[in-house]
């Protein structure tokens, strides 16, 4: 099956990690549409949109409400509607429950699961005030339904973006946006290589 994206302009948070986020930018790409790329690390944005004719880089803190609305206006005033959202943007955690400060988990739950519910807010905002429809992909986990030591915390919060992407499905449906999830396993990047390292003694092996 291919995918034709021509025509569509896809927003992909946390677009510029050396992971799953640059995969997802590269089919995207291949697919035809327009590379939307939102990080926090402007210079990285910008480099790996570099890579794309046309692609836009954004800065954004997907947790805060603030820096979201600042990003879709800047989107809004350079290329218009967006008619897809990958949200992609997430930490990850590998520490014991016993072991987790609040303010490790307050920063999870703010980036893996309030950050897809600001971001798709606004998303969604915008399809509904020009008419149009989209669809939406949010990034779970297999750690979800399959976990491990130290990932407790962590499969919570897929756990979560599962039950959230079900609702929005349910929600959206009725305005012609579908929204659905991808579960990958460990795809390798820089901060999975950390996380894992406190985990296993040879991560990088």
């Amino acid at each position: 099956m291919k995918i034709d994206l021509t025509g569509k302009n896809i927003l992909i948070t946390g677009g510029a990690g050396d992971g799953l986020g640059q995969g997802i930018c590269e089919a995207v790409h291949v697919a035809g549409g327009r590379v939307v790329i939102s990080d926090l690390d402007i210079d990285m944005t910008r480099k790996i949109a570099g890579r794309y004719e046309g692609a836009l880089a954004v800065a954004g803190d997907v947790s805060n409400d603030e820096d979201v609305a600042r990003l879709f206006g800047q989107i809004k005033k350079d290329i218009g509607i967006l008619h897809g959202l990958v949200n992609n943007a997430g930490i990850g955690l590998g520490k014991s429950v016993l072991e987790t400060a609040e303010e490790e988990y307050d920063r999870l739950y703010d980036v893996d699961v309030k950050g897809i519910w600001l971001v798709t807010r606004s998303f969604v905002d915008q399809l509904l005030k020009a008419g149009e429809r989209g669809s939406i992909v949010n990034i779970s986990s297999v750690q979800a339904r399959a976990t491990m030591h130290k990932m407790a915390l962590y499969a919570g919060a897929k756990s979560a973006v599962n039950g959230l992407t079900m609702g929005m499905a349910v929600e959206f449906g009725e305005h012609n946006i579908r929204c659905n999830a991808v579960a990958p396993g460990l795809v390798f990047s820089s901060q999975i290589e950390r996380i894992m390292g406190k985990i296993i003694d040879d991560a990088a092996a």
